[in-house]
């Protein structure tokens, strides 16, 4: 099964701390996430990450409702966090959120690594769309982030790496 990795980076004036605090909360992931994914937590509040922390999620993919739940698999405030897929649309998912300190402010990198389901099937879903879309859900996410971390600021963030989605050889890096 192919491996593949999605990455990004985006640079925003503001200190680490404050930067990672915005995705410390949860309760953000619905903010950044395009609308036409409908995506909603449906883990009771409050929500509190750490290592070992499980979110469970709902969203509609082509009109069809997917449940998703992950782990929070590495929590190291305010320098990275992994998640993970436990039970959701792919063969397998990690996704590490890094935050470096750079000149007047934070970088803030998103690295994915992903597997599809359902063998050749699943590599033409992934041909057709889902590459896109997972291009696109990431660009909207660094905008909204900007928006709604910035304000009327948001035209200082800059996008660093735009989102790049290739095949890998090597393993994914566990959680």
């Amino acid at each position: 099964m192919a491996l593949y990795r999605l990455s990004c980076e985006m640079w925003l004036p503001l200190e680490r701390a404050e930067a990672f605090a915005f995705f410390a909360d949860a309760h953000n992931l619905h903010r950044i996430t395009p609308p036409w994914l409908r995506f909603t937590i449906t883990t009771r509040a409050p929500i509190t990450l750490r290592s070992g922390c499980e979110l469970d999620y709902t969203m509609r993919w082509l009109g069809m409702p997917m449940k998703w739940r992950s782990r929070i698999a590495r929590y190291n405030p305010p320098v990275e966090f992994e998640d993970t897929q436990i039970h959701g649309p792919y063969a397998s998912w990690w996704h590490r959120h890094t935050f470096t300190d750079s000149v007047g402010g934070t970088l803030v990198g998103d690295c994915v690594d992903y597997r599809m389901p359902w063998g050749l099937l699943g590599q033409a879903v992934r041909g057709l769309m889902v590459a896109r879309q997972l291009q696109f859900i990431f660009e909207y996410r660094q905008l909204k982030i900007a928006e709604l971390i910035l304000g009327e600021r948001a035209d200082e963030a800059c996008m660093t790496d735009p989102v790049l989605i290739r095949q890998v050889d090597e393993t994914p890096t566990p959680p």
